[in-house]
């Protein structure tokens, strides 16, 4: 490296480029600055390294700071089509595809020239050539050389038309900035052209010294004409995002530009600029005469019939002029309010009839206002409430004790539809009513809620009605319910025995002449046990329907717990015989509850049939009784059989749900004895707990008092 004096003005082109950089980087948000940015900082690390390759010694060196300069090279056509593109709104340029197909030529770029010494693709060769009065990089170009001569030819001529295109059709005020634009991008590109075409002196690449000159111009134009800071009007501001149409016009009334709402408005393309106001506006004849007669700035109404509906215009007409007074041309704002007026009139028009139908209504109407005071109601809203219109009117609900009113009128005023229903009592009437009252926002003229309406109907005849009915039916339900659960057990509980009895009089049938003196004394007295047993039976589930019914027969006395368990089990031992489970007793002699005989009999023949038929072959029993407390005695009926789920346990004395399952041997089951049980221990203020895991077996504990009023004489 040495220092190198014809490098000094590279350098100084990087300096003043990087200046300008800086200098508008605070105009970030106008349209195509961060690409002018981007375009001057690319030109920066272009300008610095081309004068580093100026001060280079020898090959090697040059060679390296060549490969640098294309870290801005590539960039810089990319950088100015994207400030073009951005700057004149064709395109948008936060495209992913837009960005992609215009960066894939620099970024290739790129890489082939920092890797050129694999291959010849970009250059071949190349070495310091001195014989000039200064150092020269001299080399072969390659195919991809000349791609990106012609990408870096291509994006800026295009730029250029973009950029040419946008001045003809700016207003006069805007051309200065747009034309500045212009003569700035216009000097790199013939330079560049002229150095593609070899006139320039030998070995020279002039191009840092064009943009350089580019950034000057820019400065100028920011300094003079505040260029970035004001874009033209017609495209690089909110132009196209105004919700009302826009049309831009030169001082003879012809068409310099429009926006999209203007463009659906009066159904015009981009053909129609440079056309005068008179064919523009054809379809509506009072806004060309406005415009034609000469009209100063200002308001203006117009509306015109279609085919298929009438449109409103509220139009305004702005003149536009330079800081110096000079008249450019005149822009006109054109408002549709159509569906305003059609509404103004409508309301108009409906007036008369509402306030007929106001009055005359057969439900309560009540307007109020938006802090919720009652502005007006009909004449059967006062009668309704035992009021009248003096003291309803001016009546704030807001502040009413009844919060459930108050609740619905506030959601009403914040927009939401709302309905009361319930009993209430007026507080300028002290009359009380059931009522429904629809609460319903009002919005006269947009989305603001200026208050709200309240139609109110009075169901006391229908409410007083369906409290009656729900009554009623409250009790054929209860009776139903009570209906099915006797016929249910009566079905379940005598199931059993009958089978027994009828099983011992088919024998009897069938065998009665052969049969011996014993044998048939055995079968008679088993059906005479049989029969007790039904007989007893009956007369449980008789006992049970009494209770249901309030009209029960309750006799609770002193009885022996291990007496009653071996009196009710003896008899049953033959069903647990049949599948060779084994029934093991664990009662004391002494212990006692206090308990109505039928119904703790019931309770104790129900658990241990329910034990057997859920013990599969060869299983246990085992019937326990201990006492709990001083007050309680648990008899506890603990099984090895298969076991219930949660679920069945849950629902186990529910009658509406389902619980029977078949027996080990197939046995039939309703699960409808358990609850009879469960009725029964309740008669006697006890309770019956279940614990039992599947395959693990069940434990049912039966807690009954020792004693009771009634057993205390």
């Amino acid at each position: 490296m040495y220092f190198n004096p014809y490098s000094i003005p590279v350098f100084a082109a990087a300096v003043i480029m990087v200046s300008v950089a800086l200098l508008i980087s605070k105009q970030s948000r106008t349209p195509g600055v961060k690409w002018f940015i981007l375009l001057m900082l690319s030109g920066t690390a272009y300008s610095l390294f081309y004068g580093l390759e100026l001060c280079s010694a020898d090959t090697e060196t040059a060679r390296l700071f060549y490969r640098l300069e294309y870290l801005g090279i590539p960039f810089v056509p990319a950088a100015f089509l994207l400030f073009a593109i951005s700057y004149t709104r064709k395109a948008d340029v936060r495209s992913a595809w837009l960005l992609i197909s215009i960066l894939i030529i620099p970024f290739a770029t790129l890489l082939l020239a920092f890797t050129h010494q694999h291959h010849d693709l970009f250059i071949a060769g190349g070495e310091v050539d001195d014989t000039g009065i200064f150092p020269v990089f001299l080399f072969n170009p390659g195919i991809w050389y000349w791609v990106h001569q012609i990408y870096a030819v291509t994006a800026i001529l295009v730029s250029l038309i973009l950029i040419f295109r946008m001045w003809l059709t700016s207003v006069k005020v805007f051309r200065k900035q747009s034309g500045i634009v212009l003569s700035g991008a216009a000097v790199p590109f013939a330079v560049y052209i002229g150095y593609l075409l070899g006139v320039m002196p030998r070995g020279i690449d002039p191009m840092p010294f064009s943009f350089a000159l580019t950034g000057l111009i820019i400065f100028a134009g920011i300094s003079r004409y505040r260029l970035f800071s004001l874009t033209p009007l017609a495209r690089n501001m909110l132009f196209d995002n105004i919700p009302d149409g826009v049309v831009v016009l030169d001082n003879n009334n012809r068409l310099v530009d429009f926006n999209r709402a203007a463009s659906v408005l009066l159904g015009i393309d981009y053909d129609y600029v440079g056309k005068t106001a008179g064919l523009l506006f054809s379809g509506w004849p009072d806004i060309s005469v406005h415009l034609t007669n000469g009209i100063n700035s200002g308001g203006f109404e117009v509306s015109r019939i279609t085919s298929d509906r009438v449109i409103f215009l509220k139009c305004n007409l702005i003149l536009l002029d330079d800081d110096r007074g000079v008249k450019l041309g005149k822009m006109l704002v054109m408002h549709d309010f159509t569906d305003l007026k059609k509404a103004e009139l409508e309301r108009q028009e409906s007036d008369e009839k509402f306030g007929l139908i106001f009055e005359n209504a057969p439900l309560g109407l009540m307007y109020f206002d938006s802090d919720g005071v009652i502005e007006v109601c009909n004449e059967y809203f006062v009668k309704l409430f035992g009021s009248s219109p003096e003291k309803l009117t001016g009546l704030n609900m807001v502040k009413l004790p009844d919060k459930r009113v108050v609740a619905a009128v506030e959601k009403t005023l914040k927009g939401e539809k709302t309905v009361f229903e319930g009993r209430y009592t007026s507080v300028t009437g002290g009359k009380t009513v059931y009522i429904r009252a629809l609460f319903q926002p009002v919005r006269p003229a947009g989305p603001v809620v200026e208050g709200g309406m309240c139609i109110v109907e009075d169901i006391t005849g229908r409410k007083l009605a369906e409290d009656r009915i729900k009554k009623t039916n409250k009790e054929l339900h209860k009776l139903n319910a009570e209906k099915d659960r006797f016929f249910s057990i009566l079905a379940h509980d005598l199931r059993s025995p009958f089978s027994s009895f009828l099983g011992y009089t088919d024998i009897m049938h069938e065998s009665l002449d052969s049969m011996s003196t014993d044998m048939l004394h055995t079968i008679v007295s088993s059906m005479k046990e049989s029969a007790s047993n039904l007989y007893s039976l009956l007369e449980n589930l008789l006992q049970w329907s009494r209770i249901q019914q309030g009209v029960t027969d309750f006799s609770p006395e002193e009885l022996n717990v291990r007496e009653r368990v071996l009196d009710c089990i003896e008899p049953l031992l033959s069903f647990a015989n049949d599948k060779a489970i084994d029934v093991v007793y664990d009662l004391p002699e002494p212990l006692t509850v206090c308990a109505d005989r039928k119904m703790l009999d019931t309770i104790l023949r129900n658990i241990f049939i329910n034990a057997v038929k859920f013990t599969p072959h060869e299983g246990s029993v085992r019937i326990s009784a201990i006492t709990d407390e001083d007050e309680y005695v648990v008899i506890s009926f603990s099984d090895t059989g298969i076991g219930m789920n949660s679920e069945i346990m849950d629902n186990l004395f529910s009658l509406d749900k389902k619980t029977s399952r078949t027996g080990t041997d197939g046995e039939p089951s309703t699960g409808l004895g358990l609850i009879l049980c469960n009725e029964f221990v309740k008669c006697h203020g006890g309770s019956i707990r279940v614990e039992s895991r599947e395959g693990e077996g069940s434990s049912f504990y039966i807690r009954l008092k020792k004693s009771l009023p009634e057993c205390d004489g």
